[in-house]
């Protein structure tokens, strides 16, 4: 496989993931990009610009989910081992205040999971005025974008993986990228394939807040912690009555501020879908965002004494995550193309969650194809996760 050359459309968390996966694997890789990590845009499909970034399956389904989170939690696991920047591991909660939600699988593969008593006096996020019926912690693993993005950008160029910007019309593939120069390409375009096949993409809108902040939220033995907090449906939700949850991911000096998960589609330079329900009486900070601020508020300052004004507004954010049919991945190799073609989108708000998993899987794909006696997904893991681990201390001090 030495020296077989492969193409990676894209320059999110999956692109670049997949890039340095394939390097490993002694492929000569190239990433095609019209924008990188280190562009200014603002461009809300470009959804690596803007994730909260918990390592959790979240807003995805499907049989795939667990086959590429864990092997993808294993490696973050390796990078937090070796204090790559960004990468931390903190106890998080998940709160309800109505319903009794079944447990998502994603409670099976994370460590320290433990259901709570929500009428016993020990310590979880709570709201003043909605009692908590159903919540569970876990120990969880975040990655700080703002320096996770850039090492993997590091990584690449430490690999010597060369990023070309340019726009590639998927129409145009065939003749952008011949057989006899590539022997494979992969699609990791997030939105972009749909979008220039003028399909109507399905879509989970994002939104986020960012709140300066000194203070940071701690349990009363000093412990650091994040939540996910499912406020009553008539609290928050959105114009069609579509229950939202807020979340607080603190990081040094600053806390990011979430969410909602709303369906729709984009057509036409349009967002065709649900809405946020308008909720706030300040022309400053339109919903969702004033509800969002109002919500983690109200929950920092019961829970924590911890004080955020609205002052502290940093910014505020709106992004656009493809979802595949059914809320389900899209990872596959297209029979139809002249040389192997792997379709790689469609994680919804999961991207970074399964970044590693998905790049693991589709070098196991290409290897099927262009080398049928390879190694298996555990093999090739074990081998990159071993050699990322001894590049990572390198690339932190560069």
């Amino acid at each position: 496989m030495s020296g077989k050359k492969i193409a990676v459309i894209g320059a999110g968390v999956v692109g670049l993931s997949t890039a340095i996966v394939l390097r490993l694997m002694n492929f000569r890789v190239q990433i095609f990009s019209s924008e990188s990590l280190q562009t200014e845009t603002k461009n809300p499909f470009f959804a690596s610009q803007y994730p909260a970034a918990s390592i959790l399956p979240h807003s995805i389904e499907g049989v795939q989910v667990e086959e590429l989170f864990l092997p993808s939690k294993k490696i973050f696991h390796r990078l937090l081992r070796v204090s790559t920047p960004g990468i931390v591991h903190q106890k998080h909660f998940e709160v309800y205040t109505e319903g009794q939600p079944t447990l998502p699988a994603y409670t099976h593969w994370m460590d320290g999971f433990k259901l709570l008593d929500v009428k016993d006096e020990s310590f979880m996020p709570r709201h003043p005025e909605f009692p908590s019926l159903t919540a569970w912690s876990m120990d969880m693993l975040f990655a700080n974008w703002a320096l996770y993005g850039p090492t993997l950008q590091q990584l690449c160029k430490e690999l010597e993986i060369p990023t070309v910007l340019e726009e590639v019309a998927f129409k145009s593939l065939r003749r952008r990228f011949p057989k006899n120069n590539y022997a494979a390409i992969v699609l990791a375009t997030g939105t972009g394939w749909g979008q220039q096949n003028n399909q109507n993409l399905s879509l989970l809108r994002g939104d986020l807040v960012i709140a300066q902040s000194q203070q940071r939220p701690r349990t009363p033995d000093g412990e650091l912690f994040s939540y996910n907090f499912n406020p009553p449906l008539h609290y928050y939700s959105t114009n069609n009555g579509c229950q939202q949850d807020v979340y607080c991911y603190s990081r040094p000096g600053e806390c990011v501020l979430g969410g909602s998960r709303i369906t729709g589609t984009w057509s036409q330079d349009n967002w065709m879908g649900d809405q946020p329900k308008a909720y706030s009486n300040d022309d400053s900070l339109p919903d969702p965002f004033w509800k969002i601020f109002t919500i983690n508020q109200e929950i920092l300052a019961h829970s924590c004494s911890m004080i955020l004004d609205l002052e502290a507004i940093k910014e505020t954010k709106t992004g656009y995550r493809y979802l595949g049919p059914q809320s389900k991945v899209r990872l596959e190799m297209d029979a139809t193309h002249t040389q192997p073609l792997i379709h790689s989108y469609g994680f919804g708000g999961s991207g970074v969650s399964l970044s590693w998993g998905v790049a693991l899987k589709s070098a196991r794909m290409l290897q099927d194809s262009l080398d049928p006696y390879g190694l298996s997904m555990d093999t090739i893991a074990e081998d990159i996760g071993s050699k990322i681990e001894h590049l990572m201390p390198r690339i932190s001090k560069a």
